[in-house]
């Protein structure tokens, strides 16, 4: 009891003295920033790499990870009130609005818990990617000429800042892994594999950035999949896993079913899903992806009709995708630290939902009914959020089931046993999700009319003029509501099963 008391108070007292050493250096950034007008860019990707550096270090200070997670959410805090109020932090103020400085605390708040009774290579390297990955694909792509075609709001990237993303990536895995081979147990050619596959899902992650949150993704998704990497029994299945992903994700852009963000998000849910849950999990994707692609395509003259009316597009970008998949490829990261075979159902359901979402509103644009508000009852034009037809509510139906039970056509695998009630419970879980997606469409989703040509619609431009706000929440627009809807899904299938 002594023991563990006086461990406790030497980890409290390094744990003061660091936090201490952190300030001073962050006052002492903040003096020099002043004093000679530092260019504010500059001074975050310094004190970006410096916290880096202070992190390495901690496993070997520190015998619990409580200290150190406290001082993570103090920072993450601080910065998001500097952030907010601007009265402190240099390194909080750029030209481009961030929240990077909240999220890579956050990161190793996350990561801690996680791996600190691991190898402390697998805590360091995936953090380490971003303090020392980041600041080099920043060099590399601010003098790019042309940045990746990447739509708003994602923040600004280019394919030579990814690449340089990547390449560091790789060689940081690689070295934090070859300082102690022999406890991984690699030889050098699955080293090589580990480093390019962790390298690829790394530069994904980072392009793919929404105001800073790259300083979140980098380290999770990475951490995940190296994780995944270094399991037995699951190295070969992860590279399979992202090769696949990577090879549906080529076939879609060149067929157009993806924009740059949608293939870029595409590829990194299909990595982890495919990766963990292998079969079980990645043909209920598949079946939704393809099959909503089919159904995008066939219905394009019909959305070609609305003049721009509501976001329906026959190639998804990386909103659409994420809003469809986000979840489920949080539920199957989160199956490598709890492969429960409820954590997979509640996964089917998320994509049972999002597939019953896509076949209601493609099969009903088809529809010769005049779509009703569900709500109200009330005609509203075809396309209109929170409209039903009966051929549409037939294909949430079947759009759900065929998710669910495709689940049958494989191995249980990772899966478990599969019951063939659970699986109705699913589909059921499914279709009702895409009634409250009505709903939500109908009462709560941003709706705007264009002040050109009075037309209403759910862009936030029409016309190449800004829309006027005339109903709903201004922020909830129709990405949101999808992923309420495969949320709902998800809740709804935890409550029936």
């Amino acid at each position: 009891m002594r023991l563990l008391e006086t461990i406790a108070k030497q980890d409290w007292s390094i744990a003061a003295g660091f936090l201490a050493s952190l300030v001073a250096f962050l006052a002492a950034v903040e003096w020099l920033s002043r004093k000679f007008s530092a260019e504010q860019e500059n001074v975050r990707k310094m004190v970006h790499f410096a916290t880096g550096l202070a992190v390495l270090p901690t496993p070997f200070l520190f015998r619990t990870y409580a200290p150190m997670m406290i001082i993570s959410l103090l920072f993450a805090v601080a910065n998001a009130w500097s952030i907010r109020s601007g009265k402190i932090g240099v390194y909080n103020r750029s030209e481009r609005r961030s929240l990077g400085t909240v999220y890579y605390p956050l990161a190793l708040a996350v990561l801690l818990p996680l791996f600190w009774r691991e190898h402390p290579a697998l805590l360091l390297i995936p953090f380490a990617l971003m303090a020392f990955g980041d600041p080099v694909a920043g060099m590399v792509g601010v003098r790019a000429r042309q940045p990746m075609p990447l739509p708003p709001p994602w923040d600004q990237k280019s394919v030579r800042g990814s690449l340089a993303m990547f390449g560091a990536s790789a060689i940081i895995v690689l070295a934090g892994l070859s300082i102690d081979l022999a406890a991984f147990g690699l030889a050098p050619g699955p080293l090589v594999l580990i480093a390019l596959a962790v390298g690829a899902v790394a530069a994904a992650a980072e392009a793919l950035s929404l105001r800073g949150s790259d300083n979140l993704s980098v380290p999770l998704l990475s951490a995940a999949m190296l994780k995944m990497l270094l399991t037995p029994g699951l190295f070969r299945q992860t590279l399979i896993g992202e090769l696949l992903a990577l090879m549906i994700v080529a076939a879609a852009l060149r067929l157009r079913a993806l924009d740059t963000s949608g293939a870029i998000a595409a590829f990194l849910v299909g990595t982890f899903i495919f990766a963990v849950g292998g079969w079980p999990m990645s043909l209920p994707l598949i079946v939704f992806f393809v099959t909503s692609s089919l159904l995008s395509k066939w219905t394009q003259w019909r959305k070609a009709a609305d003049t721009g009316r509501y976001k329906a597009v026959s190639h998804r970008d990386a909103k659409q995708v994420l809003s469809n998949g986000g979840l489920p490829m949080l539920l199957a990261i989160i199956s490598i630290w709890l492969p429960h075979p409820m954590v997979f159902f509640l996964y089917l359901a998320g994509v049972a939902a999002a597939a019953a979402d896509t076949w209601a509103t493609e099969i009903g644009l088809l529809s010769a009914q005049t779509p009703r508000s569900i709500v109200s009852g009330k005609p509203v034009l075809p396309g209109a959020s929170g409209g039903i037809t009966l051929p549409g509510l037939i294909g949430a139906a079947a759009g759900s089931a065929a998710v669910s039970f495709s689940v049958l056509l494989t191995p249980s695998g990772t899966a478990g046993p599969i019951s063939g009630s659970a699986l109705l419970w699913v589909a059921l879980a499914g279709f009702l999700a895409n009634l409250l997606d009505s709903v939500l469409g109908a009462t709560l989703q941003r709706k705007s009319t264009c002040a050109v040509c009075g037309l209403e619609t759910e862009h936030l431009h029409h016309c190449n003029t800004p829309t006027r706000h005339v109903a709903g929440l201004r922020w909830l627009d129709n990405d949101g509501v999808n992923l309420a809807c495969s949320l709902g899904g998800i809740l709804i299938a935890a409550i029936l099963i």
